[in-house]
């Protein structure tokens, strides 16, 4: 299968989760769609062929998270998005707000590597794409956290530094592809630990539309990189690896 039919199914994926979290902040009502969230990194490999011979892989999230904080959710009066925004706890806005930091230092990393002249320009469409999902992202959780975008934000400085190492030793494109897919494996084992730690369903519901997406980058660029399968599609998801939230 080609690099852009791959990038291209992920990339509706992605529109859909999107609209997902667009109506959930619109709606100020949690997801409640865990099995849906369960089974998408499986059906993404199932498109690819392989039959969903191996499981869950880093869409996997846990139905409980989502369930179990469905009492939490309060709503507050008119926000700088317009209409009522919903009011988080103060640790929930701490992991929102690492988040969309997060989302952008992944953005600037595909841009370092678009900034090179290793890419062919398949591998170029594919940073810019994903580099346009993770800048949705980063969007849509600034909403969540009350801004109207995430135009006032800035890459997290502790993501950046620990990827800009990887990036800097790259000196081809399957150099550059590897730090890539480091950085998305590990946003989605940060989605999975922050899952566990989320108390409203306003914040849990948007983590849980981004986290396969993340997922489905590393399936991508797993594919591109030909790794074994079970590099990039392990048998359940962790927090192994997630970037340190508290820097």
């Amino acid at each position: 299968m080609s690099i852009r039919r791959l990038v291209a199914q992920v990339d509706d994926q992605h529109r859909e989760a999107m609209r997902t979290i667009a109506d959930d902040l619109a709606e100020q009502r949690a997801a409640t769609r865990p099995a849906a969230v369960d089974e998408s990194r499986r059906r993404f490999v199932r498109r690819l062929g392989l039959g969903g011979a191996v499981a869950l892989g880093a869409a996997a999230v846990p139905a409980a998270v989502l369930s179990g904080a469905a009492h939490a959710a309060e709503t507050q009066g008119a926000g700088s998005a317009g209409g009522s925004t919903t009011k988080l706890p103060a640790s929930d806005l701490s992991l929102v707000a690492f988040a969309v930091g997060l989302e952008l230092a992944a953005r600037s990393a595909y841009e370092v590597a678009l900034n090179t002249k290793f890419l062919s320009p398949a591998e170029a469409q594919l940073c810019r794409t994903f580099a346009g999902h993770h800048l949705d992202h980063a969007n849509a959780l600034a909403v969540l956290a009350g801004e109207k975008d995430a135009s006032t934000s800035s890459p997290n400085a502790s993501v950046v530094a620990a990827v800009q190492p990887q990036l800097a030793r790259a000196t081809d494109a399957r150099g550059l592809l590897q730090a890539l897919y480091s950085v998305e494996e590990r946003a989605a084992a940060t989605y999975e630990d922050a899952l566990g730690l989320l108390e409203s369903p306003a914040a849990a519901g948007p983590a849980a539309s981004i986290l396969p997406i993340e997922g489905q980058h590393a399936v991508v660029l797993g594919q591109l990189l030909e790794l074994s399968p079970g590099e990039w599609m392990p048998t359940f998801q962790t927090a192994n690896d997630a970037f340190d939230y508290t820097r």
